[in-house]
């Protein structure tokens, strides 16, 4: 997958890629393994496991959590008491965009279905492994589609239990000493990112 990130992304080095199924702190590693237990449906294969940490779509406050990908289902499970906090199915997935820099930011698009709440927004340690993993479990071999994006400034939409109407916010990255996430209003946020 090197020419996904090649030029394009900075957290991409050809000398890391050695890639691993778990990517987990050692004080997260209980959670996981209760996750694995009471989390998954039997049909499901556990593929790949990291941390991150979520934003939250409408105060675009930080919760860490942990992000796997199944042979069926991205989950996004709780740290504390292990409980899928969202999933949705691969097929789901309309594409995922990331910044070119040295951060783990990413937005994992989703379809409007029932029950969904809008775009994933989440910064992960190892971006490029991560959507490696997202490309090999979905059976794509290229990006020919432009299932993923590497932009500086892109939109992620959010939707809002029981309204059916979208809202596009915009996400815009800035060069900077020191990774944060910044709310600018409502429907926006700016990243300040080395």
């Amino acid at each position: 997958m090197q020419r996904l990130f090649e030029g394009k992304k900075t957290a991409y080095n050809t000398d890391e890629l050695d890639m691993k199924p778990i990517r987990l702190p050692e004080d997260m590693i209980s959670t996981h393994d209760i996750a694995r237990v009471k989390v998954f449906f039997d049909s499901e294969t556990l593929l790949y496991t990291t941390k991150m940490i979520k934003i939250s779509r409408r105060g675009y406050k930080q919760h860490i959590r942990i992000l796997c990908i199944t042979s069926e289902r991205l989950y996004n499970i709780t740290k504390k008491n292990p409980y899928p906090k969202e999933a949705v199915c691969l097929n789901q997935i309309l594409g995922v965009t990331c910044t070119p820099y040295k951060d783990g930011f990413m937005c994992i698009h989703t379809n409007n279905v029932h029950g969904d709440r809008g775009d994933w927004l989440a910064v992960v340690d190892h971006p490029c492994e991560f959507i490696t993993q997202l490309f090999m479990v979905m059976g794509r071999d290229n990006n020919s589609d432009g299932f993923l994006q590497i932009k500086a400034q892109f939109t992620h939409r959010r939707r809002f239990v029981g309204e059916s109407m979208s809202i596009d916010c915009t996400i815009s990255t800035v060069k900077s000493d020191n990774f944060l996430i910044k709310k600018t209003n409502f429907d926006a946020i700016t990243i300040y990112t080395p």
